[in-house]
């Protein structure tokens, strides 16, 4: 962070290396992108003397939000073509592997894949803790009076609001399941990035702020 000026005039902006440590990805591209009701599903073939090799690519296609729809076929909702070819260039698992568009289903509905791909029930249990924790991180921004408050509050949302979001597919809006939170987690959010902005320049005006030490908050 940078700062320009003193007292009542002082202005502070975020430096690149900063906007990289804090900039988390923004699920509403995702959930406002308009659904062409078109399944991507992945699959392939890795005999159990790779276990290893499976398990990696397990992680690969979960931190890339794919569903786990059956041992060795997964999907999204997503166009993932680029992203399957990343893995599989970065990675060279699968022995046999191919990838398909399905924009018909019978004999089960949008609805039963989503809930059988994703464990919907976990992700809501993380984003209800999240919403539970934020009450209290609110609160405690609003009335810190320094700035290692600050940066051990912010510190503690984010990687709660990390944990809220790490399992979350981030599916279509037609997709989501009933009562997901998902968005009421990214308001909050939000709003909590909204008053770290406040409070921090408050801070210094009040002269709490030591300037020396702005670099401990990002």
């Amino acid at each position: 962070m940078t700062r320009t000026g003193r007292g009542s005039t002082v202005e502070f902006a975020i430096t690149e290396k900063g906007r990289q440590r804090c900039a988390l990805p923004d699920p509403t591209a995702h959930w406002d992108r308009t659904w062409d009701n078109c399944w991507r599903l992945f699959t392939f073939d890795i005999p159990e003397s790779r276990r290893k090799d499976r398990l990696t690519l397990w992680r690969e296609l979960r931190s890339r939000r794919l569903g786990f729809l059956q041992l060795s076929v997964w999907i999204s909702p997503h166009d993932i073509e680029a992203v399957l070819n990343e893995v599989v260039e970065a990675h060279g698992i699968p022995e046999c592997f191919a990838g398909f568009e399905c924009d018909r289903l019978f004999l089960c509905s949008h609805a039963e894949i989503v809930s059988t791909a994703w464990d919907f029930e976990k992700i809501a249990l993380e984003q209800e803790a999240y919403l539970r924790q934020i009450v209290g991180i609110t609160s405690g921004l609003r009335g810190a009076t320094n700035l290692p408050t600050l940066a051990r509050l912010a510190r503690a949302e984010r990687l709660s609001y990390e944990d809220a979001m790490a399992h979350d597919p981030w599916l279509p809006r037609v997709l989501w399941p009933k009562g997901y939170r998902g968005e009421k987690v990214h308001r909050a959010h939000q709003a909590v990035r909204t008053e770290l902005s406040r409070r921090l320049p408050q801070l210094v005006r009040e002269g709490k702020v030591n300037s020396g030490r702005y670099d401990r908050f990002t």
